[in-house]
């Protein structure tokens, strides 16, 4: 026993080693839950979790400690029984914080769980990104921190999706356009070319024509020349 006054909650003027060591722990604890609170990963809680139930284990048997130690003493009963309810009834209270929030990670880690396997409600796939996570935490009414950096993750997935699919249709359109203009091109040269060729057909038909023209013309000619050189002879 610490014979040093300093607790003015205490009916005896003496303070005990185990109490000063349990205001020291439940000042730890109470960091600690405030810590865990601030903590997103239901893992990472789960080992934080695990350290403040440490804590707590050796608060209750500084609270046996100091109740033998405080009877070998002669410790008035009253007393006694005013001190160890104060010790309690804080440490309860931590206790039953434990349990809350350990049944708050196993529920969240359960729902991270199953919506990383594609369980629960139906999914509806919206840009390639499932929304069963989020239809769970709504049905669950669990608005926490990692939860809400997983959905604002898929969202941004969703987002990256749409912008993606945006710029292939753009691209597809600007390549039909594209292509519909050389093809009115072309479609364009193939007439020219069948223009052409109508007046090539053309100018051939009719060089034909002057050709027989020049023929005959020459035939009828010669024949006239060879009638009239036989007249003269005769």
């Amino acid at each position: 026993m610490v014979g040093t006054p300093t607790s003015a909650k205490a009916e005896s003027s003496n303070i005990y080693e185990q109490e000063g060591k349990l205001n020291k722990l439940f000042s730890e604890l109470q960091a600690g839950f405030k810590k865990l609170e601030g903590i997103p990963d239901p893992n990472k809680q789960t080992n934080v979790l695990k350290d403040l139930t440490s804590k707590m284990q050796e608060a209750k048997s500084l609270i046996k400690e100091f109740e033998q130690e405080a009877r070998t003493d002669g410790m008035p009963a009253p007393e006694l029984t005013a001190r160890k309810k104060g010790m309690v009834q804080q440490l309860n209270e931590y206790i039953a914080k434990k349990k809350e929030l350990g049944t708050d990670i196993a529920g969240r880690k359960e729902l991270i769980g199953a919506a990383k396997r594609g369980d629960g409600p139906k999914d509806y796939n919206i840009g390639g990104v499932f929304v069963n996570m989020l239809l769970a935490l709504l049905s669950a009414a669990l608005n926490t921190t990692e939860l809400i950096v997983e959905g604002r993750k898929k969202i941004k997935e969703s987002d990256e999706s749409l912008i993606r699919s945006e710029k292939l249709v753009a691209e597809t359109i600007d390549i039909g356009t594209k292509t519909a203009e050389k093809l009115h091109d072309q479609t364009k040269q193939l007439e020219r070319v069948v223009d052409d060729l109508d007046q090539i057909h053309f100018s051939l038909k009719k060089a034909s024509r002057i050709i027989r023209d020049i023929t005959r013309s020459i035939a009828t000619d010669k024949y006239g020349l060879h009638l009239s050189w036989w007249s003269v002879i005769v």
